[in-house]
């Protein structure tokens, strides 16, 4: 499944993809749209397209997006069919509104590393009932989670609602 946000008036969503960057085919599932708001009035949607039929084992590129545009190239590994090696990175506790320039240096390490994929453990952002702190933290981070996926486990006191009055969870 990728996902990825727009702005609220963003509509049409879908994926192009392909093992290289020709694509050549486009997602044939319909887009789940979450519209997302907070305390501040913030807002914005949340896509989710699942792709299907791909091959095990396979490196592929995609750009997401709708009727603003498409994202730029992103790369992610299918799993293999078998027991086969496979690299991945877990960073903990980032707790960020943006990333930060150690963040920034544990970005460009992965990213030279070539990772299949990203988990993201506990405290994302901050204050998770603030929609700016997702949008921030995926705007400084997006070279980083173009070139791998990233798979976030959220934390208990962050990432679900620093403050009693949130009643939000974001859905990344």
């Amino acid at each position: 499944t990728i996902s990825w946000s727009s702005p609220i008036t963003d509509t049409g969503s879908y994926v192009v993809y392909g093992t290289n960057i020709s694509y050549g085919s486009v997602s044939s599932n319909q887009s789940e749209r979450v519209i997302l708001a907070d305390a501040s009035n913030d807002t914005l949607v949340v896509h989710h397209v699942t792709l299907t039929g791909l091959t095990p084992g396979t490196k592929y590129h995609y750009r997401c997006g709708g009727n603003s545009g498409l994202s730029g190239d992103c790369i992610f590994r299918t799993a293999p069919a078998g027991i086969e090696p496979f690299t991945f990175a877990v960073l903990g506790d980032i707790q960020a509104s943006g990333f930060s320039s150690s963040t920034n240096k544990c970005a460009s390490f992965l990213k030279e590393q070539d990772v299949d994929f990203i988990i993201q453990v506990a405290d994302i952002v901050q204050q998770g009932c603030h929609l700016s702190q997702w949008k921030a933290l995926f705007e400084s981070g997006k070279e980083m989670f173009e070139s791998a996926p990233l798979m976030g486990c959220l934390g208990a006191n962050h990432d679900v609602g620093y403050e009693a009055s949130c009643g939000i969870v974001p859905e990344f």
